[in-house]
Order: C-alpha cells, then sequence, then structure tokens
C-alpha cells in the first residue's frame, strides 16, 4: 500500500511511510484499547525463546535473512536495480527498467521483512503491543546509517549493517549494565546518529 501510494502519488517516501505508520498504530492501539495482548500458545513462545547449539534461534534467523537479502542485492537483476533507482531513478527509468514496479516490490519486501520479525517479537515476548517497538525505529536509522548506506540511497552493503548492529548490541549491553536509563540511551543514540550524519557529509564535501 505504502509502495502504490509513493509511486501514484509522487510524494515523498519518508512523509507516506509515516502517515501509514501513524494510521496502523492508531488504529492498533484502539482496537486493543492500549493493552497488551497475551495469552499465546505455549509452544508459539517456545519455539521464540529457543536455542540452537546455545546460540538463540531469533539470531540465528537474523543472519539467515541477512544473507538472503545479501545475496539478491549483489548477485540478482532485481537487487542491481534497487542501487541503480537509489543512486539515479532517472537514469534507471531511462535504462529500460520499470521503475514503478521495482519501487512497489521494494516496499511489498519491506513490509514481509517486518511481518517476519512481528512474529518473531511476538514469539519471544509471548505477548503484543502497539508500543513495543517504537524505540526500535532509532536504533534502525542508526545502524544504517552506520553501517554505510547512505541515506540518499543507491550505496550500502548488508555485511556493514549487520556488523552496526552487533556493535550497537554490545554498546545497549553495556548501558544496561551501567545502569544508563533507558530514555537517556535513546539521547545517547540520537545524538550519535546526529554525528555520524555530520561526519559523512564532511567527508563528501572534502572529496
Amino acid at each position: 500500500m505504502t509502495g502504490w501510494l509513493i509511486v501514484r502519488t509522487k510524494v515523498h517516501p519518508i512523509l507516506v511511510t509515516l502517515g501509514v505508520m501513524s494510521i496502523v498504530e492508531g488504529t492498533s492501539i484502539w482496537l486493543t484499547r492500549g493493552e497488551v495482548v497475551s495469552g499465546l500458545p505455549a509452544l508459539y513462545g517456545h519455539i521464540g525463546n529457543a536455542s540452537l547449539l546455545q546460540i538463540p534461534l531469533a539470531f540465528l534467523a537474523f543472519l539467515a535473512v541477512a544473507a538472503i537479502v545479501h545475496v539478491v542485492l549483489q548477485h540478482t537483476a532485481f537487487g542491481i536495480s534497487i542501487r541503480m533507482i537509489g543512486s539515479n531513478a532517472l537514469a534507471t527509468r531511462y535504462s529500460a527498467v520499470n521503475v514503478d514496479r521495482v519501487t512497489i516490490r521494494i516496499y511489498a519486501l519491506s513490509g514481509f521483512l517486518c511481518f517476519c520479525a512481528a512474529c518473531l517479537m511476538l514469539a519471544r515476548y509471548n505477548s503484543a503491543s502497539a508500543a513495543y517497538a517504537k524505540s526500535y525505529l532509532l536504533v534502525t536509522v542508526l545502524a544504517a546509517v552506520l553501517g554505510g548506506v547512505d541515506p540518499n540511497g543507491g550505496f550500502g552493503r548488508v555485511t556493514g549493517l549487520v556488523l552496526a548492529m552487533i556493535m550497537l548490541q554490545l554498546i545497549a549491553t553495556g548501558f544496561n549494565l551501567l545502569g544508563f536509563s533507558d530514555y537517556l540511551t535513546l539521547a545517547i543514540w540520537g545524538l550519535v546518529l546526529i554525528g555520524v550524519a555530520c561526519a559523512q557529509s564532511l567527508v563528501k564535501k572534502r572529496r
């Protein structure tokens, strides 16, 4: 739905994404009356917290999805089209690539991966709430920027994103051991994001 709106109305993707997110979040809170939904089957919760060779299945699923996305982006025509569109959409359109179709597929794939992440989170917490993933929005953007993904599109690798996610998880664990407040941690993430964005801008200007 988001991809279709962006392609047809030519509205900036960020605006449409935030608008749809607000609609879905508001509807979810209204339907659940702001309460946590629980009472899931015990087997479902057991799967979400299971381990294989002392490695959590959630982490293994993350690595598997990252590997698949890496292969798609680096070794398929669809992945090459994604990078071309991010670099220069107009030139890509003149290169006989259906930009609208690829854009819709990108948002469909993103929505599917979000659904998989939601199912995994549901299994790990054995409950659901519209407010569970709010704190992940900033961390997601921060991980992408730290992983070398260009905010303007066209450049970035999955391996850099994976390393950034691991680094942020280690830092978050350290903050918890030091007794930092969750709100202070969120503020630090924001400062780091601004700092990294400014550093990338200065590097581009010097080049």
